[in-house]
Parts: C-alpha cells; structure tokens; sequence
C-alpha cells in the first residue's frame, strides 16, 4: 500500500509541474539561463532588503513541500513562509513548522541564513505589503502571544483552529487580525483529487463529499496589494522588483 501511495503521489506531482510548466502566467518569472551563482550571496543581498512585516517564502527540497506547493493555482514555486520582525536590530523570519526541522512545533524564529538555507531549499522570494504602523505594532503583538500560547503546528491543516495552525493559516490569520480585516486572503479549495491524495500522505479521513479549502502559499503574496522585493533560485540569476 505505501509503495502505491507513493507511486501516485510521484505522478501526480510530476503532472502537475509538467501542467504549471506549460500553463504559466504572465505574472511568473523565467529565469535565465546562467551559470551557478553564489547562494550565500543571495541570501545576503535579500537580507539586506528586509523590513519588518516582509513576506518571505522558500522552497524545501522534500517529497511533502512539493505536495504542499502543487497546492497553489497560479505559481508552485514555493511551499513554506513566513514573516519578518527585527529583534535588536536583526531581521528574523518567524514560521511554524513540524518534522525534524522543528519537532516541537512551536513558532520559532530565524535569520534569513536559517530558514533560506540552500542545503534544504532550492529557491526564495521576499513580498511586501504596505502595512501601517500601528499595523505592525499589532503583528508584533500577535505573533509574540501565539509564540507564548503556544501555537501548535496542525497536521490536520484544519484552518478552523486557532491553537494550531499551518503556515500559510497563520500568515493568513496574522494578516486578517493584524489589520482589522483590510488584508484578507482568500482560500483555495481542493479538487476531489488533490483532497484523496493529501488524506492519503497525512494520514486523514477522507470523505468525498467533504469540500475542504486550504490556504495555499500563492494565495499569501499573488495580489495586488502585495509587492515583490526579490526572489532568487541558487541556481539562477536572482529577479529584483
């Protein structure tokens, strides 16, 4: 049974690359083709553009990220984010997560060399929206009192729970609370098929008449209101603003 599970969940995934590859927008950036450039330097230059309130996403080099992306609609480049605060001084990106990287699953906090680490990730972005101060005031204040809590990471990815929660459920809820509902994003329902197969890899019930809606990385930073700063493949030239 396992070897069949993963056996369609490799076909699905590579379908849906090959479908994403051949259905691009004109929102989706083509990288060039050129040589192999510093990752570190990467990092540093996006780490030297971060404001507090930034958006920034990776890609985790693992059988479940490319699951989770192949979730998003519109670009599948990304499978896990997160969100900026400094503390003295430093940007860290504070995410939730599970699994060897975070087995506790707490909300955890960091540096830009941390969470965009080319050993375990392929590429990263960094998005922007225009928060007001006392916007901010309100992220800070937020996230410091899920961390406390604490907020658990949720297997179950059930986007009803507030004390746990998922990555892009947490960047979601931070957003719709921290700016008294301006910012809202909206969630994407799962195909029948998509639904079977994430039941099937997590280990959930799996009822077909059930409409279940996630929300999905791309739903986070592809809208108007939210800019992008850079994004940068290790083995590609980085795409400014």
């Amino acid at each position: 049974m396992i070897k069949f599970v993963l056996a369609v969940l490799s076909i699905w995934l590579n379908c849906s690359s090959c479908n994403n590859a051949n259905s691009s927008t004109g929102d989706a950036q083509t990288y060039p083709s050129v040589s192999l450039d510093d990752p570190a330097f990467m990092i540093r230059q996006g780490e030297s553009m971060l404001q507090e309130g930034d958006i920034v996403l990776r890609m985790n080099n693992d059988p479940f990220s490319t699951l989770i992306r192949n979730f998003s609609k519109t670009d599948k480049r990304y499978s896990h984010t997160g969100i900026v605060l400094f503390d003295n001084g430093k940007p860290f990106i504070y995410h939730i997560l599970t699994g060897d990287e975070n087995p506790d699953g707490k909300i955890r906090k960091d540096a830009m060399e941390v969470f965009c680490d080319p050993r375990n990730n392929s590429e990263a972005g960094i998005f922007r929206f225009a928060f007001h101060p006392e916007e901010l005031d309100s992220v800070r204040t937020i996230i410091h009192r899920w961390a406390a809590s604490p907020v658990l990471f949720d297997m179950n990815f059930d986007s009803d729970t507030d004390d746990r929660m998922y990555c892009t459920e947490m960047i979601s809820k931070l957003l719709l609370h921290a700016t008294s509902g301006r910012i809202r994003v909206k969630s994407t329902v799962l195909s029948g098929s998509e639904m079977k197969l994430f039941a099937t890899y997590l280990h959930l019930p799996y009822d077909p008449d059930k409409k279940v809606s996630v929300f999905a990385v791309d739903d986070i930073y592809k809208r108007p209101d939210c800019k992008r700063v850079i994004q940068f493949n290790y083995y590609h030239e980085p795409v400014p603003e």
